[in-house]
């Protein structure tokens, strides 16, 4: 659906609506990813997760919840664990990736009390404690996984959305 075109009724609709459609305009003006990886920068990958964050905060009782949390969890999973050809890792070493932890660290210091810069916050400090590694290299090159990471991996979806029945509206 081309959400963009529906902005021309934004001021025959609920602010809730003008909000819904912008979030989900996001994704139908300029997909994200294609082929795998992504197609914008990490930056931008950040602000459309917490724009979905901010909408799923500010109308928690709205009937599009559901489809704004889905969005919200599709862009935090890519955010903190990559795609398979935009990873979060460099792919030489398996350690994150410097640009990738620059963008972590910023996202956590401009919003820090959002669901996003908590989990963001919780992989750097897993990756803290592996030295950067995202997976062990194994003998042959392959990736091994690292079970606090794995976990963490596994985690996301789960514990993302816990974080945001446990918010209460964003101001």
């Amino acid at each position: 659906m081309d959400y963009g075109a529906l902005k021309r009724f934004d001021d025959r609709v609920t602010p809730g609506m003008v909000a819904f459609i912008a979030l989900m305009a996001l994704e139908s003006d300029s997909k994200s990813a294609e082929d795998g990886g992504l197609i914008i920068t990490w930056e931008e990958l950040a602000s459309r997760t917490l724009a979905a964050e901010n909408y799923v905060r500010t109308y928690p009782q709205s009937k599009e919840r559901v489809q704004a949390e889905q969005r919200f969890i599709q862009y935090l999973y890519s955010f903190l664990v990559g795609m398979d050809n935009t990873p979060i890792f460099q792919f030489e070493t398996f350690k994150i990736d410097q640009k990738v932890k620059s963008t972590y660290e910023q996202t956590i210091q401009a919003n820090p009390d959002t669901a996003t810069a908590k989990m963001t916050q919780k992989l750097l400090d897993i990756l803290k404690k592996t030295e950067g590694a995202v997976f062990l290299k194994g003998k042959n090159g392959e990736k091994l996984d690292i079970p606090e990471v794995k976990q963490f991996r596994e985690s996301i979806k789960k514990e993302a959305r816990s974080m945001l029945d446990q918010a209460s509206p964003a101001s």
